[in-house]
């Protein structure tokens, strides 16, 4: 978590499933600390439950896996869109 508090990210790639800390717990913490950032969070357990957690506590998406490289671009293209506007408006 220091490190995206010393330094700007547009877009943060997480997996439910971390050593040490979940990708939900992270996600939390790194919107309780203001960054910014999109967030898309990928897992390889489906759960309406996990994805309504990760989309409540400010996730920009949420991909299973195992997700094509390309899909992953896209939505890793997408969010930073939507950063950027996020940006122009506020």
């Amino acid at each position: 978590m220091v490190e995206l508090s010393e330094n700007a990210y547009d877009v943060v790639l997480l997996d439910v499933k971390m050593p040490g800390i979940s990708g939900i717990e992270t996600l939390k913490r790194i919107k309780a600390q203001g960054c910014d950032a999109e967030v898309i969070v990928l897992t390889g357990h489906a759960s309406m439950d996990i994805a309504l957690n990760c989309i409540d506590y400010g996730a920009y998406d949420y991909l299973l896996k195992p997700c094509d490289v390309e899909e992953i671009n896209l939505k890793i293209s997408q969010a930073y869109e939507c950063k950027l506007e996020k940006e122009k408006i506020g």
